[in-house]
């Protein structure tokens, strides 16, 4: 992706998550809470656009007002200046993991501009907690939508998947002196961390080189 100079898989193993959601387990909506980081599961019930005046630039602009529920609560997702081909993929019925930080509106809790992925009809509830039962990782996504922090996960996991070692610029003394991972494990754990602390020793490695 040219947005991110992402050519080679050293490119993309080298495009680190920006944060992680890390409640380990999946938010149910009736649990909600205000400020918290929150990654739930849901199906879309609504989908309403609305007409309104950017105050930035004065203009008439569009925006998405999208409901869902997981059978426990109901969210509310907005979406402002949506584009068209997004707002084709927010069919009422479709099964979405959504991730963001809980706000309240007029008394309701919602989510503004999460990040999401959204599942075909085939795709059972269960296989997409198996999938995100760990940490997520949420990468830097392109400003056009079309490289979305869900689609860099997918091509670093078949990265990861084909790993092997890497030499190491760092010498084992060094890295023994100073406690720090291996090259191949480090790029492993900040990809692919099963807890936050793994995470953090991969980062601790990686801002080592710099």
């Amino acid at each position: 992706d040219t947005a991110f100079g992402l050519h080679t898989a050293g490119d993309l193993l080298r495009h680190y998550p920006r944060r992680y959601a890390e409640r380990g387990e999946l938010t149910d909506l009736s649990q909600l809470r205000v400020d918290e980081q929150a990654t739930v599961i849901a199906r879309i019930d609504s989908v309403a656009t609305r007409s309104y005046q950017d105050r930035r630039t004065g203009r008439p602009a569009q925006r998405a007002e999208v409901v869902v529920t997981d059978g426990t609560g109901r969210l509310l997702l907005t979406f402002f200046k949506i584009r068209g081909w997004r707002l084709k993929q927010l069919e009422p019925g479709r099964l979405g993991m959504f991730a963001g930080k809980v706000g309240e509106v007029r008394g309701r809790r919602q989510l503004t501009h999460p990040e999401m992925r959204l599942f075909d009809e085939t795709t059972e509830r269960g296989e997409v907690e198996e999938l995100f039962e760990s940490i997520i990782p949420v990468y830097p996504a392109s400003t056009s939508g079309q490289l979305t922090s869900w689609r860099i996960q997918e091509a670093v996991r078949v990265v990861l998947d084909q790993l092997m070692e890497l030499p190491d610029p760092v010498p084992q003394a060094v890295r023994d002196e100073h406690h720090l991972l291996g090259l191949t494990d480090a790029l492993r754990l900040v990809h692919r961390p099963q807890s936050g602390d793994d995470h953090r020793r991969a980062r601790r490695r990686l801002r080592f080189e710099e």
